[in-house]
């Protein structure tokens, strides 16, 4: 029904099936900024609106939420004109089965690239078969490339990192000492993958109760399980874990984790993971779980990594109405709760030591600063240079892919 819906929209235009030279790049995505996200089509608008003419597709059209949105993305967003009048190069964030929804009525001759991720160690094979219908799929970590292909994605599969808003973290002071109670954090999305329980059992086991040690988490998630997790922390009677429930504004988001003297995400499964990178942007220590994209930045050495070699199978832990009942997704990655004991005793007895890794940590992030990022984005949808080469590569020079058919299109849509 809903597939229907999207076709009506389209249909009730009769230009849809030109794309419109007047513009560059059609995003499609549904803006929600206290999304990590469903943030990214308002940072790449916002990032790359003086550069190329861009306008927007609202996967969601009845539900905007202009809530820290600048204004000049609002606007183009409230447009919605990509509906009909689809760009030069088409960018979608959306989850690929939403994508669906389009991709039969957007016209071919628009270069489509599909930017993916999945937080699980496989992804679906309805999913494999949509993206082989884009033209390009990117991903923001080298972890997907052999996966995707292990999985039958045969497109040119590129890499190219998620860009942040580091600037007003970066502009503050560097943490340089743990404060009064030592706060360990954490700002992850409220749900079973996240681990929020085991961090709480870890965490009970080690400081339950200390008046010098406390656990502050917020974030949003179904009422459901927030209620789950405050029942967790009755059942542990801990008095020194605080749990809340908010959207929190984007100073006071950053004011919330400046409060931090480590920061915590033991995630069994992430696609890339921004908020440690933006608690590294304030020189905040952190403990991180070594799987999947995290690996990029477990392997810096900049943060305390708990291996996390646990394989638990992800199947029934999706909704069935996207994915499909029963269908394999592969693992999530646990860790044990003696390492993560370890791991938060190590931060808070060698606090220096932490600190000092973090303050080095601060300046390998700032390569994920939208600034230092978007010549590559510009190259993506506008090239400098296309090379048919070996490989499938983004530069601030160039582009090369070894796809000819994708080497022909940009060719094409450069004249």
């Amino acid at each position: 029904m809903k597939k229907w819906f999207y076709l009506f929209i389209l249909f009730c235009n009769f230009n849809f099936l030109k794309s419109n030279e007047n513009f560059d790049l059609t995003v499609i995505g549904h803006p929600l900024f206290i999304h990590s996200w469903y943030r990214l089509p308002i940072i790449l608008i916002d990032t790359l609106d003086k550069d190329l003419k861009i306008n927007f597709i609202n996967n969601k059209p009845w539900a905007i939420n202009p809530y820290n949105i600048p204004d000049p993305v609002l606007n183009i967003i409230r447009e919605n004109s990509g509906i009909n009048q689809p760009g030069k190069v088409i960018f979608s964030y959306e989850s690929v089965h939403t994508c669906s929804n389009y991709l039969d009525v957007l016209p071919k001759k628009s270069l489509r690239i599909s930017y993916s991720l999945f937080d699980t160690s496989s992804i679906p094979k309805a999913w494999v078969d949509m993206l082989n219908l884009f033209d390009a799929v990117v991903v923001p970590d080298q972890f997907f490339v052999r996966m995707y292909k292990q999985k039958g994605v045969t497109v040119p599969i590129f890499v190219l990192p998620i860009g942040l808003y580091l600037d007003e973290f970066l502009s503050n002071d560097i943490k340089k000492k743990a404060n009064k109670i030592f706060t360990f954090g954490s700002l992850v999305y409220f749900e079973p993958k996240k681990n929020q329980k085991l961090l709480f059992q870890a965490f009970t086991k080690e400081f339950k109760n200390s008046e010098k040690v406390q656990l502050l988490l917020n974030s949003w998630g179904s009422d459901e399980y927030f209620e789950e997790l405050m029942q967790e922390i009755e059942n542990l009677k801990a008095t020194n874990i605080r749990l809340t429930l908010s959207s929190l504004t984007w100073p006071d988001y950053i004011k919330f984790m400046k409060s931090f003297d480590c920061y915590v995400n033991i995630s069994k499964g992430e696609g890339f993971s921004m908020t440690p990178r933006e608690a590294l942007a304030l020189g905040i220590p952190c403990i991180v779980s070594n799987n999947m994209a995290q690996k990029t930045i477990c392997n810096t050495g900049f943060v305390r990594a708990v291996p996390s070699k646990i394989l638990e199978p992800a199947t029934n832990n999706y909704n069935p109405q996207i994915y499909g009942k029963n269908v394999p997704l592969g693992y999530w990655f646990n860790c044990n709760i003696k390492d993560v004991r370890k791991s938060l005793r190590a931060v808070y007895n060698n606090y220096k030591l932490y600190l000092m890794k973090a303050r080095k940590g601060r300046e390998w992030v700032k390569q994920y600063r939208w600034q230092n990022l978007k010549q590559k984005y510009l190259n993506l949808i506008k090239p400098k240079k296309v090379i048919f080469g070996k490989q499938n590569l983004i530069t601030n020079e160039y582009l090369m892919t070894n796809s000819i058919t994708l080497y022909k299109k940009y060719k094409l849509l450069s004249q």
